[in-house]
């Protein structure tokens, strides 16, 4: 997967809001490596969960893999626009996490590079 790779992307807000009292952004966006959901909390629950007052993590994929999500979510119409409304309504009905996306990828077998970001540094894994 080493030609998805994590990488600077450009991407457009899809959902701002606040979940479980803090603050959370969903952004989609689209680079020369691919696709990629980046998904960004700020707040006590953060804090709770992670050690840190805030975090993003982000997954890239394909063009295969963007078509396998936009399956899987049940967006829209094929692109960018299907992709940004199917995750907007993903993350606002049912209280779903990014790890609930994560683990729906992983079980369809849709290929991500995934890293994360807080205080403490970054992780990532291909």
């Amino acid at each position: 997967m080493d030609e998805l790779g994590i990488g600077c992307c450009e991407q457009g807000v899809v959902l701002s809001d606040e979940h479980g009292g803090d603050q959370r952004v969903v952004a989609l966006g689209r680079g020369p490596q691919g696709t990629c959901v980046l998904y960004g909390t700020r707040g006590e629950q953060t804090r709770d969960a992670f050690g840190s007052a805030w975090r993003v993590s982000c997954v890239r994929m394909d063009d295969e893999g963007e078509k396998g999500l936009l399956r899987v979510i049940r967006g829209g119409p094929v692109g960018y626009a299907g992709l940004a409304s199917g995750l907007a309504a993903y993350f606002s009905h049912g209280g779903a996490e990014f790890s609930d996306l994560l683990d729906l990828m992983d079980a369809r077998g849709i290929r991500y590079a995934y890293a994360c970001a807080d205080e403490g540094g970054v992780v990532s894994r291909e």
